[in-house]
């Protein structure tokens, strides 16, 4: 077939807002006397080597916190799935155990959870002590089958036996996994929840032994759909006011809030039996672009259905279909911004162009369709450049085929454009937080609910460029659930235990923007801290921090103080050109209370998280400067700014 692209192109400029078979070594030397290696965290989980993804079976039992993972005994890139496995005293600090449950017979051990079985309901136990029971799912690649076995251990994790019985349930589907186990007290039973992820369904099973699984209720689709439903997790909360409800976690493939995979969740109600969602908790969509008339580069304008996207404007105009590069007409930025909207239109993912921003001859933005087949908002940042003549450009290969590309509404203005709001609530806003779900068997006088999540995002996580091992955990996040208006939020903070780690290097009660500034000059910090602080927002219009390198950095975070919006974007900077999906901008809702910003983010070489508000959002982002001399940056419109209980930690 002859490779052809069609692109529909309008450039605008405006000045307004617009809106198994192989053991795993064992060694009780945690990630630190790893972590002179490039990419390598200091105090996020790694696997020695290879390949992990989802967080699986978290349980707690006997001072030990339990963390096993998919795992590729074999190589750096997903395959051969088996459950590798760690333990912590602590949770920051982890010990490497021998590969749990390995690959055999040609099935996979793809994702699941565990339990104490107190009551040896199972039939397990041996001396009088509880078994602990992994419940996952086994994948036969060959056959596309999918289904639910169990294993068990009588020696505190070390060592684990597969059912004979296995499969424990089996309904005969292809895509049926992730089952996560809790006991339900008031009915003395086990309760499974697990996904029927294309179907965007989850099913809830019943059983009193572990073995024998009894159907009792579907639910969903519900809210985001568009991505495939997998990891999905459920427990109950008490409110900040005293009152009860249940969480809902269900994770997606891809789809999610910034692109790729992702997690949402909800809150309701579960009798036992069936889980039902409240309906008074979503957010309000908010109005992301005014109308207005857009400059076209052509006179060939016409109309063009924009599906749904009710306040787009809705033109292009068509290019020579044979040609190899596209390329916009020359403008002048005098904005802070290029904002566009784009949609790819594929069969695959493979080789999708990217939109591209020149000056002279250097590369200085760039960005690609996140998900196929979807309208979505660009919007670079370009305020380092302003006053210079720039050109966007867009580029086939010889293996482009049938690729349709439709870019509209390429406009420049003070502000990033955004996208509505979806009534959907996200466990993250950044890129790289999934599968998170929570760990059974806290004992009750310790009380919280913590939970982890994969670092990566199924864009790209084969190709990060980290070496011999591939993928981290996010820190682990102890959750509450607050009253808010008709509904209810889920507030994370990072656990407790991560404050014994951490040597203080800058405190101030109170400061200015520009004090601080000149404080901060003064600081070495490396690529490994924390800073927690409030900001004074009166009289201040936007802030902005700098994360990475000191000329390009890795990520730019900016606050909008009349919206109330955060963007984050990772910029162009060089290191981020191993996948064309990793190059991101996001924006996202957070409201300040009596004008007032809470802020606390976490530094770990590679990874940025940042708590909002008390964790009300968090946005969780891998990075890869380019410079191994890392600098953060914060600066606002107004250098009189007060920013209050500032706090600087080494960790």
């Amino acid at each position: 077939m002859r490779s052809s692209i069609k692109l529909y192109f309008t450039i605008s400029i405006l000045s307004s807002l617009v809106l198994s078979r192989c053991n795993f070594l064992e060694t009780k030397n945690t990630n630190q006397p790893m972590n002179t290696e490039q990419y390598r965290p200091g105090y996020h989980f790694t696997p020695n080597q290879n390949w992990m993804n989802d967080p699986n079976g978290m349980v707690f039992y006997e001072g030990e916190y339990h963390l096993f993972y998919q795992y590729n005994p074999f190589g750096n890139t997903w395959g051969h799935m088996s459950w590798g496995h760690a333990v912590s005293k602590d949770l920051i600090e982890w010990e490497h155990l021998p590969l749990a449950l390995a690959e055999e017979n040609d099935v996979m051990i793809f994702s699941g959870s565990a339990v104490v079985d107190w009551n040896n309901s199972s039939g397990f136990g041996i001396d009088n002590k509880p078994p602990l029971i992994a419940i996952y799912t086994g994948h036969e690649e060959a056959y596309r089958k999918q289904y639910q076995s169990i294993a068990y251990s009588n020696d505190k994790g070390r060592t684990w036996t597969k059912y004979i019985g296995n499969p424990v349930l089996d309904i005969g589907m292809k895509d049926f996994r992730d089952p996560k186990v809790f006991w339900y007290e008031p009915d003395q039973k086990w309760v499974m929840i697990v996904a029927l992820s294309l179907e965007r369904k989850l099913h809830l099973y019943s059983s009193t032994d572990l073995k024998q699984w009894s159907f009792m209720s579907e639910f969903g689709p519900k809210n985001a759909v568009k991505g495939i439903w997998e990891c999905p997790d459920l427990f109950e909360m008490k409110t900040n006011n005293g009152e009860s409800r249940w969480v809902l976690g269900i994770n997606l493939g891809r789809h999610s809030v910034a692109g790729g995979s992702g997690g949402q969740y909800l809150i309701g109600t579960f009798d036992g039996t069936e889980f039902k969602a409240d309906e008074d908790h979503f957010l309000e969509e908010k109005n992301y672009i005014p109308s207005s008339s857009f400059l076209a580069t052509t006179n060939t304008i016409k109309a063009v259905s924009a599906q749904s996207q009710s306040l787009l404007n809705e033109s292009f105009f068509s290019l020579d279909q044979d040609s190899k590069t596209y390329t916009s007409n020359p403008f002048t930025l005098t904005a802070d911004y290029v904002n566009f909207s784009m949609a790819t239109f594929a069969l695959s993912e493979d080789h999708i162009p990217n939109m591209e921003l020149w000056i002279d001859d250097q590369l200085i933005r760039n960005s690609a369709n996140n998900e196929l087949n979807i309208n979505e908002w660009k919007a670079w940042n370009v305020e380092a450049y302003s006053g210079q003549t720039a050109a966007m450009k867009i580029k086939k290969t010889e293996d482009d085929s049938e690729i349709n590309i439709i870019i509209d509404q390429i406009h420049l203005s003070d502000q990033a454009a955004y996208s509505p709001t979806e009534t959907t609530q996200w466990m993250d806003y950044g890129t790289d937080f999934y599968a998170a779900v929570s760990w059974s068997d806290v004992p009750k006088e310790d009380g919280r609910r913590i939970w982890i999540g994969w670092m990566n995002n199924w864009h790209y996580a084969n190709q990060i460029p980290s070496g011999k091992w591939r993928s981290s955990m996010s820190i682990p996040r102890s959750l509450e659930l607050a009253k808010k208006g008709n509904g209810y939020v889920l507030l994370q903070q990072p656990v407790e235990e991560i404050k014994k780690y951490r040597e203080t290097v800058f405190e101030s009660k109170e400061t200015s923007m520009k004090a601080f500034q000149s404080q901060l000059n003064k600081l070495e910090l490396s690529d490994q801290f924390e800073a927690e602080f409030e900001i004074d927002l009166t009289d201040t219009e936007y802030l902005k921090m700098f994360f990475g390198d000191p000329v390009l950095p890795a990520i730019l975070w900016e606050y909008d103080t009349q919206n109330q919006m955060v963007s984050t974007e990772r910029l162009a900077n060089g290191n981020e050109y191993f996948h064309p999906k990793f190059s991101n901008h996001q924006q996202f809702k957070v409201e300040a209370e009596s004008g007032t910003l809470k802020i606390r983010f976490f530094v770990d070489r590679t990874s940025l998280e940042i708590f909002h508000q008390n964790g009300a959002q968090v946005s969780t982002q891998l990075m890869y400067p380019i410079s191994a001399d890392f600098k953060w940056k914060l600066q606002s419109d107004n250098e009189d700014t007060v920013l209050y209980n500032m706090t600087i930690f080494k960790l």
